[in-house]
């Protein structure tokens, strides 16, 4: 369980990069957050 926990933040940190380089993971994240939302409706 403290590994995962570790994990979470590695994705956190991760994201924090890719937003900070990389402009377009703004619309690719908010298209991915629709798509599950829309998988998980069905």
């Amino acid at each position: 369980m403290d590994i995962a926990k570790e994990e979470e933040t590695h994705v956190g940190e991760f994201q924090a990069l890719l937003l900070a380089h990389d402009k377009e993971q703004e619309k690719k994240l908010e298209e991915g957050k629709k798509e599950v939302n829309e998988l998980l409706s069905d």
